[in-house]
């Protein structure tokens, strides 16, 4: 029989919660057991066909080559909140914009070659927006053919070719910037609670 994805069990005087969703492989019990986890509740789950993982014997270290920190359900919680934070956050950006004719990586395109106010090179470009020159091009292509962007010669050197803002881009990005401003504030306003300077240091230290 198919099981839900976290089952509530009753026990030790409180509901505890087993997960099933990125759960590491599930260990033999042995007397070793998580120190939240009463036998009854093992016992429980175990009956109910939830995995139960079982802390490693001896000290818990972080240098013992164990896997019981890496795989506990907080850090599993955290990983998979991050990036469905991630997710709706690029897909609120994505509808804002779309109003305006827009999407992220077109946004984020122009907004660097108004911040530049000049022509420069794909090359250039690519670094700033960090990824391969050939995206920057296909994505400058489509720019171009809705009148966004426009192609200069390289005076510097005539193999190459520069990419500079329109009119229109201009006014285009200036239209997605009070969008896109808004869906960050209110992200910020959902994180007060949080201080920034250490959340930011913390999502910096991610690679």
């Amino acid at each position: 029989m198919p099981l839900d994805s976290s089952v509530n069990l009753q026990g030790g005087g409180q509901d505890r919660t087993y997960s099933s969703p990125l759960q590491p492989p599930v260990h033999q019990a042995s007397e070793h057991l998580d120190d939240s986890i009463h036998c009854t509740d093992r016992r429980r789950a175990t009956q109910a066909g939830v995995p139960v993982r079982v802390r490693p014997a001896g000290p818990m270290t972080l240098d013992n080559g164990r896997t019981w920190l890496y795989h506990s359900h907080m850090n599993n919680a955290i990983a998979s909140a991050l990036v469905q934070a991630a997710h709706r956050v690029e897909s609120r950006l994505e509808e804002a914009l779309a109003g305006v004719g827009l999407s992220i990586a077109k946004f984020e395109t122009l907004s660097v070659l108004v911040s530049q106010d000049r022509p420069i090179s794909l090359s250039e470009l690519a670094a700033k927006l960090v990824c391969v020159k050939s995206n920057v091009t296909q994505l400058v292509d489509r720019l171009e053919t809705e009148g966004l962007v426009k192609r200069a010669n390289d005076p510097a050197d005539r193999r190459a070719v520069r990419a500079e803002v329109t009119a229109l881009g201009r006014k285009r990005q200036a239209a997605g910037t009070p969008v896109v401003n808004a869906v960050l504030q209110d992200v910020a306003n959902k994180l007060a609670a949080v201080d920034s300077q250490k959340l930011k240091r913390a999502l910096d230290a991610i690679q």
